[in-house]
């Protein structure tokens, strides 16, 4: 009876037996580990944002005043462009459009492929054993998003910074920006 539950898992709910549970938990996590992916990809791309923020700050250290003025804002704007066309979601254009078609087609088959590793990798465990697993996915992709959003935000409050700082004289604002930057690099929540 196990084995045939196992085999008939992806649509076994017509009669409403247990296994339909199984096909929902198992469903669930298949959600969670492509929304998991998708959080940690996101992140990285914000962490790289940061990690290649800290290193022009300290590239910028060998310039001149004047010079390195020029350089902060810069970084600041360009960091702030990034985390713009992000939320904006820049995929919405034509191009951007058919891009992302071509690549979902090619896509396919590498998902079909995962799939198969997925249903491999847990067709030993449990429902229990799974909804564990679930658990400990979903406190990921918290964990994950949360860091993404705390980047998000120092960002963002940089920006808001950057502006209020316009109105000040530019040996104060190179000194705001300065401490913009190293607040947002220096952040240990991240």
């Amino acid at each position: 009876m196990g084995q045939a539950e196992t085999k008939e898992a992806p649509g076994d709910d017509k009669n409403g037996n247990a296994g339909g549970s199984s096909t929902g938990v198992r469903k669930e996590n298949e959600q969670l580990c492509n929304d998991l992916d998708a959080a940690q990809q996101e992140y990285k791309k914000f962490r790289i944002l940061i990690e290649q923020l800290h290193l022009e700050y300290v590239e910028s250290k060998e310039y001149e005043l004047f010079r390195r003025y020029g350089k902060l804002k810069g970084m600041i704007k360009r960091t702030v462009n990034h985390l713009r066309l992000a939320e904006s979601g820049d995929a919405g254009t034509s191009v951007g459009a058919g891009l992302m078609q071509i690549c979902r087609e090619f896509t396919r088959p590498k998902e079909i492929v995962a799939v198969k590793k997925m249903e491999e990798k847990y067709k030993d465990l449990s429902d229990e054993d799974l909804a564990q697993k679930n658990t400990q996915l979903q406190e990921e992709l918290n964990n994950i998003k949360r860091r993404t959003s705390i980047i998000k935000d120092s960002i963002q409050e940089m920006d808001d910074r950057y502006e209020t700082s316009k109105r000040y004289v530019a040996f104060q604002r190179y000194r705001l920006m300065k401490s913009m930057i190293k607040e947002v690099v220096n952040n240990k929540y991240m």
